[in-house]
Order: C-alpha cells, then structure tokens, then sequence
C-alpha cells in the first residue's frame, strides 16, 4: 500500500503537464514529441513529452486521464491505509486481551468479538445468499469461482434472456473446463433442450413451462441472475419446486420499484456487497457519463411487437424506424 501511494505522487505532475499543454498548445507543430513551455506555478521553463501520433488536445486528455486515475488511486490507498492501521490496532488490542485472558467465558467473549468483525468466519450452514454487486464487475465469476469451491454434481443457471445467458456459459465454460475433469454443460431454452450435462444453463420462460421434467433433486446448486426479477410468479413456481442444497442469487440492483422484497428469497443473507460507487472507486468498472433521453413524440410503441433486447427487436425497428412497416 505504501509503494502505491509513492506512486501516487506523480498525479500533480500529470496534472500540470496537461494545464500547459491546453495553456500553450497552439505553438505545438504537429507530430512533435516534447515542447517546452514555461510552468507558471513555478516561474521555470519545463519539457514535457508529447505523443508525436497525437494531438495537442489529445495529449493533454492523456495527461489528464493519469491524474485522474492516480488521484482516485491516491484516495481510495489512503483511505485502505487509515482502515488496515485501525485494524491492526484492534488486532494489537485483542492479543493483549488475549495474554490476560483468565476465564473461558472471557475466550468465548474473544472470540465472539473476532467473529463479529469477520477475522473468524460463522459456519452457519446457509442455503441461500444474495451477491449485490455492480453491472460489469464480475458477479458471473463470483458464482463460477464459487461453484469451483462447492464442486456441485449438478448445477442450474437461471436467468431470463437468452444473450445474457450464452455469456455466463462461456464464463463457466471457460474456466470450469480448465479446472475440472468431466464438465459438460448445455442450453435448457426454446430451441434447445440439453438435460444430460453436469452444468445446465435455462432460460426462465422455458424452465418455468418445462420445470417438473427434472426431478426436485436434481440440481444441488442453483444460479439466479439478474435476481432482481426473482419476486415474479415464474420464478416463484421454479424456486418452489427444486430443493438445491445452496441457491445464490446475483444482482446490481435488489431494490425493486414495486416494493418486492428480494432480500427474504435469500433469507436476507447477502454474502456480498459492491455498490457502483465501490466499483468505480475500486476501478472494477469504467468511470462513465449518463445521458437522459426524453421519448421522441409521434412514435407509437403499441406496434412494437417483439422482446426489447432481442436481436430481432433491434432488427425490426430499426426497419421501422426508417419507415418500414412493422410485421
């Protein structure tokens, strides 16, 4: 931690690179690699290296880009430095209680303390968690990395569209094939019905017409993605019907507009939590902007026929919307 943020003290550089390279890029000649200005913070002059393949304002975005990476970098470093000092204080605490200790009540207060603050882990033979964690940062591999520790003999892998469901295959797929002898996986939707693979990936339309052909046993760990959606009746058919040993749960967003309380499907246990700001801070996602869009007037959706997300629904508006009639 403490080599990062010795690495962290280049940001204020950056910085003042990009400031003087928008202060005085009109004298940079095109294709240059280094021009040499003078820092007004300091009253000398400084050479800054260009790339030659850039522009003026180009370089300068560059620059820019640094600082702010090594800024975040440089606050969220801090703030892990404050948290593991105060962490190792409290461990220091503990041992000294631990030297004094003179009663076995006193050990078993210890130890509760210890387990409370998560150094020691509760066995408390949960079936079911809720990971929360942002979109983009890797809740499909949480389950993979999981499911690798469990080793289950059958395992189902639920969500509601199809495109999201052929990539969390390839992440199993990719990682599982690797790692364990004997994996086999498939597809359980409209157009495809594997059912003798250790690792079956559903769609939950099909799985919630299709769901009594398995026997309630069948599958000893259950996947539902985009759990969000887990409160609807189709769902609620299907997690009523099979008896896996552990059911996880994956979402960005738990909270529901209709008041649906996601949270007691999995027995309000969230084994992980990691909100967009933790993400970003984190650089587990890309930094973004959000545009909010006002609906263009004259356009009547009644006509719109097919499953927004589907390749198909982009197909056949886009016709539409370049005055093709719909079908």
């Amino acid at each position: 931690l403490l080599k990062q943020l010795e690495d962290t003290k280049k940001r204020e550089k950056y910085r003042i690179y990009g400031e003087l390279i928008n202060t005085y890029g009109y004298d940079i000649e095109e294709g240059a690699r280094s021009f040499t200005a003078l820092n007004y913070y300091t009253n000398e002059e400084i050479t800054i290296p260009l790339d030659e393949t850039l522009s003026a304002r180009e370089n300068s975005i560059k620059y820019f880009d640094r600082y702010n990476k090594l800024k975040r970098t440089f606050e969220s470093t801090n703030n892990m430095i404050e948290e593991v000092s105060a962490e190792i204080a409290h461990l220091e605490s503990i041992s000294n209680s631990l030297d004094i200790a003179l009663s076995e009540a006193y050990l078993s207060q210890i130890k509760e303390e210890l387990s409370e603050y998560g150094y020691i882990k509760r066995k408390t033979g949960a079936k079911k968690a809720l990971a929360i964690a942002a979109t983009g940062s890797g809740k499909t591999y949480m389950s993979v990395f999981d499911a690798l520790q469990v080793k289950p003999n059958h395992l189902l892998f639920i969500v509601h569209r199809e495109d999201i469901l052929k990539k969390a295959k390839e992440s199993f797929d990719t990682i599982c094939s690797a790692t364990e002898e004997n994996y086999s996986s498939g597809f359980f939707t409209g157009s495809q019905k594997d059912k003798n693979c250790k690792y079956l990936f559903a769609t939950r339309d099909t799985l919630s017409r299709h769901y009594k052909e398995f026997d309630k046993n069948a599958f000893d760990y259950i996947v539902l993605d985009e759990a969000h959606h887990a409160s609807s009746e189709s769902y609620k058919n299907i997690l009523a019907y099979f008896t896996p040993d552990f059911l996880l749960g994956l979402t960005a967003t738990p909270e529901r507009s209709d008041n649906g309380d996601i949270y007691s499907i999995f027995d309000n246990n969230v084994a992980v939590e990691i909100r967009l700001r933790d993400a970003l801070s984190h650089d587990l996602v890309c930094p973004f902007h959000y545009f909010g869009l006002t609906d263009a007037e004259g356009i009547d959706y009644s006509k719109i026929k097919t499953e927004p997300g589907t390749s198909k629904y982009y197909r056949r508006n886009c016709k539409y919307a370049h005055g093709e009639p719909p079908r």
